[in-house]
């Protein structure tokens, strides 16, 4: 691959404060911006100098203050934090969320009248309020499983399209994914948010069953089933910082 970095990193003023972004070199023909979990990404063909991409950042950094700024306030308001905040998401609805440690053989999480609550076994080495997240996480992925196949089912019949399989992943990048093969993969994430949101993402996926791109043909089969996509569109944007976590 001939792909370079940079001998030097590139340092510029974002909002006041010295920031470094991390420019990518590829076998592409244009430069492009993105912001992603609050950091700014630089892609430029192979062989751009260092002054051009400095030159190409400068001229738009009004537009990386802006979108740098309005990511790092959604990401500071949506980040899940369950111990911390007592709270934790379950399709859409707000739980107080609480653990303690026990006596117990093993583990586990319940859904109470009162809440999500965690017992954490004495024999767990690690500390409580990292194993009660960590049991948490796979308590809202069993969740997550079971409701994902009834709702993809549900809208796969909606549609009138057979998908080959449904799968739960851990997708660090994306909400979900299908396959070339009809394989639909569901982040477990999506378990946190409201049912109409999941919906959005299920119908989503299973319309790339028809049209495997994001062509206006993709987004009007799209709109036939969720008249609201775009604004879940913009919910799982401004919740992007729910990959991290």
């Amino acid at each position: 691959m001939n792909a370079r970095v940079l001998k030097q990193p590139i340092t510029i003023m974002v909002n006041g404060e010295p920031y470094e972004p991390d420019v990518r070199f590829s076998r592409r023909k244009t430069a492009a911006l993105e912001i992603r979990h609050g950091e700014l990404l630089v892609r430029v063909p192979l062989r751009t100098s260092r002054a051009w991409v400095l030159s190409f950042i400068q001229s738009r950094i009004e537009w990386i203050e802006k979108h740098l700024t309005n990511q790092c306030e959604q990401m500071r308001l949506h980040l899940p934090d369950p111990v911390e905040q007592s709270r934790v998401l379950l399709r859409g609805q707000s739980l107080h969320f609480s653990f303690s440690v026990a006596t117990v053989a093993k583990s586990y999480v319940e859904l109470t009248d009162e809440g999500v609550d965690a017992l954490i076994s004495t024999r767990v080495k690690k500390a409580p309020e990292e194993a009660a997240v960590l049991i948490l996480k796979a308590w809202l992925h069993e969740q997550a499983e079971l409701f994902f196949q009834q709702r993809t089912h549900f809208w796969a019949g909606q549609m009138q399209l057979t998908p080959h399989c449904v799968k739960t992943a851990n997708f660090k990048r994306m909400w979900g994914r299908c396959s070339s093969k009809g394989e639909i993969a569901l982040n477990w994430r999506l378990i946190m948010a409201p049912e109409e949101a999941i919906d959005y993402v299920i119908i989503h996926e299973l319309a790339h069953l028809v049209e495997f791109n994001h062509s206006p043909a993709f987004w009007a089969n799209v709109a036939k089933f969720c008249p609201e996509y775009r604004h879940w569109k913009q919910f799982f944007q401004d919740r992007s910082s729910w990959l991290l976590w």
